[in-house]
């Protein structure tokens, strides 16, 4: 069966294209509107209905889900409002600052009721640290900490954080609430069981974590590999992999998911053959137990429901192809929650996943010069780029060079390493345990020798950030990959020629970077360029957030002077992350 001819493809697509257009009005469609929509798809002739009728359906469907009648300036920056929300996901975040995401059930000036209006998405919970172990509930006793699937009704600020006014190109930022105590907050309906029951597994699971004071960036590396939380992440190992366009490997995935699966499947083959029939049912319910752990993620979700349908096709004997697998998840999410569609990890996870499935083995047959052994491993890593090139050049400002290579390397790394903190996590304080532990530590020391590489080598090729461009680098390096060998070759030289020639040449001019407190000032003349000072936040990355996206988009793809001129964190903190970053002379 061929990959347009799938059943649900045309569901998955309408649900893909309804819930985007869902998110981008401002108010609902009239129940009029999309009758007549309906009608006409309905009356269309066979071969265009099949299409058409589900983008419809989804567009209702999404529309009723998401009540997207918004309060125009419900958002407003440092706005006081009384919000309803439900807790989607687990806390996160540094100690000091903790956050966790929430879905938005209604939103209305403080003090003004009669504005009260439902509002679609999802935004971020900032939660005072200071009474973080106290939440006063309705006559209930004070939970330990907001379990997912509780409703709150809070009283606080609402606003977007205000992006840099640099010349970037990145998605538009989440609204955030912030409450000041939780006095503030009541809870209306108490989580379900299983979420609290997935709260308490975590608070024992990072309880553990913290206690290992004596080794924090083995924490902090077991902290990120099981729980995708990469918050407590010393500076160094975020910039590096981020910096070799390896983020993948600390976002939890369908690797995690398949892994956690193959563990129990494995310690569940010694039994007798009467009780291997309990095999899926186990695998099943490691996978419904770690979704619950690391909480409702994009990637996490879509792997997990890929991985429960594959497992009860093989109880039943029934043959299940990746792609179909797939498609029932996208319809299966975003029937369930059509606002994921807005969301990054959702299309990164959904656009990898289906560019390894559909595009590996061409690929694989066109790479013979590599070994047998890693031309597939090699083609999963290169379509998968391509495939998410289009939505990550205008967050990294280039395409990462080395990415596919450096996967060859880091894929086996981040089997072992998360086999070893899968093992840590259930063996505990015994030998296996503390065995387990000393080799993560042995991990890290991976970390370190990655980071400490040659900053000059090139990482990426640069280009402008925008998706136009991004989708056409895509395609011509994916053309690379097919056809004739003079073909390949002509379409390389072209990409080197279009994306990878050196910025043209720019008239002396000075662009002082938006970097809030603190000074980032470039100064450019032909094709050289100089950065005094960088910047600087107290959390966070602001080298790989605001710096160097900027001077990707001004066409700076090298630096011929760095100049400090005091040791303020405001002006070095990202000078330090950059020299990781961009290849400096000076």
């Amino acid at each position: 069966m061929k990959f347009r001819d799938t059943p649900l493809l045309p569901w998955a697509i309408g649900l893909v294209l309804g819930s985007s257009a869902a998110l981008a009005f401002r108010h609902s469609p009239s129940a009029a509107l999309l009758a007549i929509g309906m009608a006409t798809a309905l009356a269309a002739p066979p071969s265009a209905r099949r299409w058409v009728l589900p983008a419809f359906v989804g567009l209702a469907w999404a529309t009723v889900r998401l009540d997207v009648a918004v309060e125009r300036d419900a958002d407003a920056p440092a706005h006081p409002i009384v919000a309803t929300v439900v807790v989607l996901g687990h806390v996160e975040g540094a100690a000091d600052a903790p956050r966790v995401v929430v879905g938005l059930r209604s939103i209305a000036r403080y003090g003004r009721p009669s504005t009260v209006r439902p509002l679609r998405g999802i935004a971020w919970l900032s939660l005072p640290a200071a009474d973080f172990d106290a939440i006063p509930g309705a006559g209930a006793p004070l939970l330990a900490r907001p379990a997912p699937g509780a409703v709150l009704r809070l009283r606080g600020w609402a606003g977007r954080p205000r992006p840099p006014a640099n010349p970037l190109s990145l998605p538009a930022p989440p609204l955030v609430l912030r409450i000041g105590s939780w006095r503030l907050v009541d809870v209306v309906a108490e989580a379900p069981a299983a979420g609290r029951w997935a709260s308490a597994l975590r608070s024992g699971l990072e309880r553990r974590l913290e206690a290992a004071v004596e080794a924090p960036r083995t924490s902090s590396l077991v902290r990120a590999l099981l729980l995708g939380d990469r918050s407590r992440l010393p500076k160094r190992w975020s910039r590096t992999v981020d910096g070799w366009g390896a983020t993948h490997l600390l976002a939890v995935s369908g690797l995690h998911i398949g892994l956690a699966a193959l563990l129990v499947g494995l310690t569940l083959a010694p039994l007798p053959p009467t009780w291997h029939a309990l095999r899926p049912v186990a695998m099943a319910a490691a996978i419904g137990l770690y979704c619950l752990l690391v909480g409702p993620k994009p990637s996490v979700l879509r792997a997990g429901a890929m991985a429960s349908a594959a497992l009860a096709a093989h109880s039943l004997r029934r043959a299940s192809a990746g792609v179909d697998l797939l498609i029932l998840a996208v319809v299966g999410l975003l029937a369930w929650r059509p606002a994921m569609v807005g969301e990054l990890g959702f299309r990164l996870s959904v656009l990898a996943t289906s560019a390894i499935l559909i595009a590996t083995e061409p690929l694989a047959c066109r790479l013979s010069a590599l070994p047998q052994a890693l031309r597939r491993p090699a083609a999963a890593s290169i379509a998968a780029q391509l495939a998410t090139t289009p939505l990550l050049v205008p967050l990294d400002g280039g395409i990462h060079l080395w990415a596919p290579m450096l996967d060859l390397a880091a894929v086996p790394w981040l089997i072992v390493a998360l086999s070893l903190a899968f093992g840590w996590a259930l063996a505990g304080d015994s030998m296996l345990g503390r065995s387990c532990w000393r080799g993560l530590d042995v991990c890290g020391s991976a970390l370190d020798a990655l980071a400490g590489l040659p900053a000059n080598w090139p990482r990426r090729l640069t280009v402008e950030p925008s998706l136009a461009v991004g989708l056409l680098a895509a395609i011509v390096i994916c053309l690379a990959f097919v056809g004739s060998p003079r073909l390949r070759l002509a379409l390389l030289a072209a990409a080197l020629l279009l994306f990878g020639g050196p910025p043209p040449s720019v008239p002396p001019s000075l662009v002082l970077l938006d970097v809030g407190q603190g000074e980032a000032i470039l100064i450019r003349d032909g094709r050289r360029a100089l950065l005094v000072d960088g910047g600087g936040w107290r959390r966070g990355d602001i080298a790989a957030r605001v710096v160097a996206p900027a001077l990707a988009e001004l066409g700076v793809a090298r630096l011929d002077a760095m100049v400090l001129t005091h040791p303020d964190l405001d002006h070095c903190d990202g000078l330090v992350g950059l020299l990781e970053q961009v290849p400096v002379a000076e």
